[in-house]
């Protein structure tokens, strides 16, 4: 049983399907859901700091209609928070895990390739680094199956 679930979420389909599950489990265990979403922000050399802060103005409005998809997917008896993160994704996913105490984390699957097909750099990282369990959340293919050979 669950008492702190944290969802990693960035807009893909895959991040969508994560959302109802760890929002299907926190319902289960009685847990409170953290959504979380980190922003990246480029420096290019030679960047003037107004161009640098309209930058960073545009990633916090994307974070947060982010955090606003996220939440429309959440049944509202689910107790739930938000938080935006800034830098690396996998720094910023086990420092919320430490901070917020949350014992379960859920990412969606994001596979880029034929060996990769169910999980992303993402997903490898926090499965080789979190300290809690990871939940891969893989949304049921819409493809046939492959027929075997009779």
């Amino acid at each position: 049983m669950f008492h702190s679930i944290l969802v990693a979420v960035d807009g893909s389909e895959a991040c969508r399907f994560a959302v109802g599950q760890a929002a299907q489990q926190a319902r289960t265990d009685g847990a409170r859901l953290t959504v979380l979403t980190v922003a990246h922000l480029r420096r290019t050399p030679g960047m003037p700091e107004s161009a640098r802060v309209r930058v960073q103005l545009d990633l916090e409005d994307d974070a947060r209609a982010l955090l606003e998809d996220a939440l429309a997917e959440i049944p509202e008896d689910v107790p739930v928070d938000t938080r935006v993160a800034w830098g690396s994704v996998e720094q910023a996913i086990l420092a919320e895990i430490v901070a917020g105490r949350h014992d379960l984390l859920v990412l969606g699957s994001r596979g880029r390739g034929r060996v990769a097909s169910l999980l992303g750099s993402v997903g490898a990282g926090m499965l080789r680094s979190c300290p809690v369990p990871v939940l891969i959340a893989h949304a049921p293919s819409v493809e046939p199956a492959p027929r075997l050979a009779d």
